[in-house]
């Protein structure tokens, strides 16, 4: 890429320029990417006390996290110029969208909230910014905002700045203090972002002025000015600017999130208002009543926001969020979760998105989830997608199109079973095809009741959703601090926003209540509903529908609470609509049908009864269907029946139902004890469920069986099996761990010990497992099928706790129990790990083994990654040296985990991936392959699985020369090893931090950190470049140190080695380190001779990192034997290699070199 070079920068193109620099579009050659690079003038690397802290402060704002600070990749000097590498963001600064005129006092919010947010992370990180201003607040397209130059920047005598040399900061946002005492805390940056905000909304700063003095005096002296004078700005606004830029800091609001939180409130009233509309306070404190009988218009919301959702009343702030929402979802993916009690409207805010999402173009896939205890597993999936045309599955690949017919009950019950990784990976194959299309919005109310296979599906697919897609969710809590949709995670810090729906004002219950009963209240009914209603909408309404009721005093007798009132409503029915009630609320989504049925009645009686509590607003029909109009109401019908009664309609409903796992469900609801008829319907229903892919349902119905009584170890056993494949360890580990001691010695131990060292080997606990293992040897000796599997198990925990030999031992008797079996699948996976172990650990490749292996290998069933013989194929085929081959065969394993939804195999893949790109030279390919893994580590969440490939990372990171990066990978994995008492994982990133210290030439400390690895290393357990890559490390450090004695053994293994097995990558790094040797003992001819020796095995050996590595040697040696244009042009062609594959501490190196043949020439 073609610009002016900057240290490893090329500067493309200026976009802005001022006093405190310029900022440059920028190509970043050492990571291959475009940044902003801002470039301070150069006499500010001349002043000591400013170069401290800006290196304090940029290297603290380079450490934070908060998605609204502008990401600062590195900073420095380079020619005498301070500059800092910023993420390049595609928008322009808050300055340049007033200029154009105020803003819209949601939108001018919106931005001034996630500023607020970025500067309190900055305070917490304990920094004051000091230059908060519109032109420091950078805002994309979708109205992104971020904030940027954290106290960088100093007046430089302009208009608009002070002409102080020692002051920082722009005076028309600058605290009152800052010119007086200058005192700088956080609140001088609350006075800042009330300027802002005022700015935002006026169009001009608060105190204009043509002249220095003129703004200073508007600081210190004149009253904050009312934002409201103009005609749009709400007058709640005026208060908000008044306390935000005090004179004096204690009257300032304490943070600047108080600040954002206030003018948030501020913005639900409307411009002639003196109050939010929220509040239920009359009057408010100091101010006279308002008139309650006015008309509603004067208080409503605009008019725009009206039109937006029509019903909606009294919600202005929600429903700009909502446009907000989906204005961002129409670009990529994009969240809203809506949050609030029972009844406070959250469904009709729901309902507003869904209909200006379709009036805006989404396809629209919807559920709305009932509260029902029988529930069939995937009901809300199949709600999603219940509507997506046919052609859209066709195209779908097999696996995932079955899945997807059983989710929506319409596959005749062939086939393998489906894997619930499977039907969440189609379940976000269908989304992704719908997206291309156009928007998508994926919307799921009262989300706390999904079922959980459904929940699982949806969150698998919302972390890897791309495009232009947006996910709502509303869901019940009980209180602000409840957490809400914490599985809803969409990848990005940013891509969601959660919003508190609030009680109602009087205004809005005033609208309200009119809009709904068509009534208008006197005020002082009103003043009481709302009193007791405490601004809840539901309640407010259904209590306006019992005005008329009098106590024997003449006050309205009205509920107390909302349990009374609806308890009041219900009980006004009787007989056998309530029979048809209890029916429904007992059913997800029932049919008339369906209840004529259960109630024994005729349809055209059903409906009858049903349009008796239809005309009291209790349910409504949806076709054939019927649901209650509020999800209290059904709740008040299911709690007011007595549990006998509960306990017959279930019964009922299990003798009319067809699906087993439904039927399963209400016979368990029906009965405090089973009987063996029932307990074997839970056990063939989770069995039922379990081939619909959908463990954590069969789990369910186990744990029933067993809570009914049916608890026994078996039951235990498999329903722990069940969670632990749902994903749910914790409970698995539980559950196993409760009934070990009531197992005695046998087949049903050992699986049991199985289960639970497959949970401690998903934890990284190698050393637990091979303890369980090893008890379960004994228990399954009688069962072959089970004993094959522990050894298998065994063999795979003791090559992770370094028990070489022995993980050889139970890999071949893995390998001779399979083979009496005959069973293929098995049988391919114990040779394919056979093969593994016996050619990392020292026995060599069986060749015929791993063919056999790959002939039977059955690529649909379920098994640990490393136990598929595709797998192993490819990693041997890497080791061997064949990189590209092993990597089409590792990228066409990637392609069939995608299509499995397999996210650790997918982590396990892709880090594979990762180490091929190093190999290869392929840096870049390294980076986005080993990013991947840390995602799907992350979304599989727990520290200690980011363990793997943080490995790779630090490896990759070391490579590319982001030397403190690889560092604190490193460091995080050896704890982790440390955390799992594993000291083979810990071996690894040692390793790399021995490349890394001899990449910076530090001998000693890459001596230091490898030598513990050198005393242990034992060439009989493996020679091949998985087990001795950091060899060729030691060898350089030893010999720069002059400590050549103890290099002989290394370099002698490594030849002989190279030379047995005919690896080009032993015989390569062998004869470099021979040629480093007889250079250190002055046999200069004789060390040209290895180092050519070397590139001759690099010609077919594909690592180009290492071939450069070599020819640097080489042209050393050149230049030593007086060779020098020979070593320069050497030299030159090792340094071009490093710097296109993006290696810095080696093209370093390399240019070091070339500078001193210069110098000696």
């Amino acid at each position: 890429m073609k610009g002016t070079p900057f240290g490893q920068y090329r500067l493309i193109e200026m976009v802005a320029r001022g006093g405190m620099g310029e900022v440059w579009r920028a190509y970043d050659t050492a990571t291959d990417r475009v940044v902003a690079l801002k470039l301070l003038p150069s006499h500010f690397a001349a002043d000591a006390a400013f170069k401290r802290r800006f290196r304090r402060e940029a290297h603290a704002a380079a450490r934070l996290s908060e998605p609204h600070v502008l990401p600062i990749h590195t900073y420095g000097e380079i020619e005498g110029r301070l500059f800092v590498d910023m993420r390049l963001i595609n928008g322009r600064d808050l300055n340049a969208l007033v200029s154009a005129g105020p803003l819209d006092p949601m939108r001018a919010v919106l931005i001034v909230e996630q500023t607020a947010k970025a500067l309190q992370a900055v305070h917490d990180a304990g920094l004051v910014h000091r230059d908060v201003k519109p032109s420091n607040i950078l805002v994309t397209d979708d109205d992104f905002a971020y904030l940027i130059d954290f106290g960088i920047a100093r007046v430089t005598g302009q208009a608009g700045a002070t002409t102080s040399g020692g002051l920082i900061g722009t005076v028309q946002y600058m605290a009152p203090e800052r010119f007086t005492n200058g005192r700088v805390d956080t609140r001088s940056d609350v006075y800042s972002l009330a300027c802002v905000l005022h700015e935002c909304l006026t169009g001009s700063c608060p105190f204009p002025g043509d002249s220095v003095d003129q703004q200073l005096a508007g600081h210190l002296a004149s009253p904050p000015p009312r934002p409201s004078t103009i005609g749009s700005v709400p007058r709640a606004f005026d208060g908000v600017i008044a306390k935000g830029m005090a004179k004096d800091p204690d009257e300032r609001y304490a943070t600047v999130t108080d600040l954002a939180r206030a003018a948030r409130d501020a913005v639900g009233t409307p411009p002639s208002s003196v109050q939010p509309a929220a509040t239920i306070n009359w009057p408010p404190p100091g101010r006279e009543r308002q008139d309650v009988d006015a008309p509603a218009t004067e208080q409503r919301p605009s008019e725009a926001i009206e039109l937006a959702a029509a019903g909606v009343v009294s919600r202005a702030v929600e429903l700009h969020a909502v446009t907000h929402f989906l204005a961002s979802a129409s670009a990529r993916v994009s969240g809203l979760v809506i949050a609030g009690e029972a009844g406070i409207g959250k469904t009709t805010l729901w309902q507003a998105a869904l209909d200006e999402a379709a009036e805006r173009g989404f396809r629209v896939l919807s559920a709305r989830v009932g509260a029902t205890e029988s529930v069939l597993a995937y009901a809300s999936l199949a709600d999603l997608i219940a509507d997506i045309e046919l052609d859209v599955f066709t195209g779908l690949p097999a696996l995932q199109r079955l899945a997807l017919d059983r989710v929506l009950l319409r596959a005749n019950g062939t086939g393998p079973p489906t894997d619930q990784r499977v039907v969440a990976a189609a379940f976000l194959s269908v989304l992704e095809k719908v997206a291309i299309d156009g928007p998508v919005l994926v919307a799921v109310d009262d989300a706390q009741w999904l079922d959980t296979s459904s929940k699982e599906a949806l969150a698998f697919a919302a972390r890897r959703l791309k495009g232009p897609v947006g996910v709502l969710v509303a869901e019940r809590v009980a209180s602000d601090n409840d957490a809400v949709a914490p599985w809803l995670d969409l990848g990005r810090a940013d891509a969601i926003e959660r919003i508190q729906v609030r009680p109602m004002g009087l205004d809005g219950l005033r609208t309200l209540i009119g809009n709904k009963l068509g009534r208008t209240l006197p005020r002082r009914n009103l003043v009481r509903i709302a009193e007791i209603s405490g601004g809840n909408p539901f309640y407010a309404i259904e209590l306006a529908r019992t005005i008329g009721d009098t106590s024997p005093s003449g006050e309205l007798a009205l509920p107390g609470t909302l349990t009374d009132l609806v308890s009041r409503r219900i009980g006004r029915l009787e007989g056998d609509v309530l029979d048809v009630l209890l029916a429904v609320a007992c059913v997800a989504d029932p049919t008339v049908e369906l209840l004529a049925q259960v109630t024994r009645s005729s349809v055209e009686q059903t409906v009858e009864l049903l349009e008796e509590a239809e005309g009291n607003g209790i349910v409504a029909f949806d076709g054939n269907r019927v649901r209650f109009s509020h999800p209290l109401l059904a709740r008040g019908v299911y709690t007011a029946a007595t549990p006998a009664r509960r306990r017959r309609m279930h019964r009922a409903l299990a003798e009319v139902v067809v699906l087993p796992e439904l039927k399963a469900r209400h016979l368990a609801l029906s009965t405090v004890s089973a009987d063996p008829e029932i307990l074997q319907t839970l056990d063939e229903a989770a069995a039922a469920a379990r081939a619909r892919g959908a463990p954590a349902a069969a789990a369910e119905l186990l744990d029933l069986a067993i809570g009914l009584g049916g608890d026994k170890p078996s039951r235990r056993i498999h329903s722990a099996g069940l969670h632990f494949e749902a994903g749910n360890t914790e409970q698995a580990r539980a559950t196993l761990e409760s009934v070990m001691d009531q197992l005695r010695p046998g087949a049903l131990r050992a699986l049991a010990f199985n289960l639970l060292a497959g949970i401690r080997i998903y934890d990284n606990r190698f050393a637990d497992a091979a303890s369980l293992l090893k008890r379960a040897l004994d228990d399954a000796k009688d069962n072959p099928a089970m004993l094959a599997r522990t050894d298998l198990m065994l063999s795979m925990a003791e090559v992770n706790t370094g028990e070489f030999d022995e993980a050889l031992h139970h890999a071949r008797e893995a390998v001779t129990i399979a083979d009496r079996l005959g069973v293929p699948a098995l049988t391919s996976q114990a040779l394919a790990y056979w093969a593994f172990v016996s050619f990392s650990h020292g026995s060599g490749l069986d060749p015929a083994a791993l063919r056999r292996a790959l002939e039977l290998e059955d690529r649909d069933v379920d098994a640990p990654i490393y136990f598929r013989a595709s797998l192993v194929n490819a990693m041997i085929l890497a080791w061997t040296g064949r990189l590209e081959e092993g990597r089409v065969h590792v990228q066409a394993l990637r392609q069939h985990c995608l299509e499995r939804g397999a996210e650790r195999d997918m982590m396990a893949v892709a880090g594979f991936l990762a180490l091929i790109d190093i190999w290869r030279g392929a840096f870049t390919d390294a980076i986005q392959n080993v990013t991947d893994a840390v995602e799907y580590a992350e979304q599989l969440g727990g520290e200690d699985i980011l363990i793997i490939p943080l490995t790779i990372r630090a490896l990759v990171n070391a490579y590319v020369g982001q030397v403190g990066e690889a560092r604190a990978d490193a460091g995080a994995v050896i704890a982790g090893a440390h955390r799992c008492e594993s000291a083979r994982m810990a071996e690894w990133p040692t390793q790399t931090l021995g490349f890394l210290e001899v990449s910076l030439e530090n001998y000693q400390a890459a001596l230091t950190m490898l030598e513990p690895l050198l005393a242990g290393f034992n060439p009989a357990h493996g020679v091949e470049l998985m087990m001795t890559w950091h060899l060729p490390d030691a060898i350089e450090a030893m010999i720069g140190l002059g400590r050549l004695d103890e290099a002989v053994p290394l370099i002698e293994l490594l030849e002989q080695n190279g030379a047995r097995l005919d690896r080009p990558w032993l015989q390569a790094v062998g004869a470099r380190g021979r040629g480093m040797l007889l250079a250190a003992q002055g046999d200069l001819d004789a060390a040209e001779r290895m180092a050519h020796q070397a590139m001759t095995a690099h010609e077919s050996l594909p690592m180009p990192f290492e071939r450069a590595r070599t020819q640097l040697l080489l042209g050393q040696l050149q230049h030593r034997r007086g060779n020098r244009e020979t070593a320069r042009a050497t030299l030159a062609e090792a340094l071009r290699a490093f710097e296109e594959m993006r290696t810095p501490l080696w093209a370093k190196r390399a240019r070091a070199e070339i500078a001193r043949a210069r110098v000696e020439t």
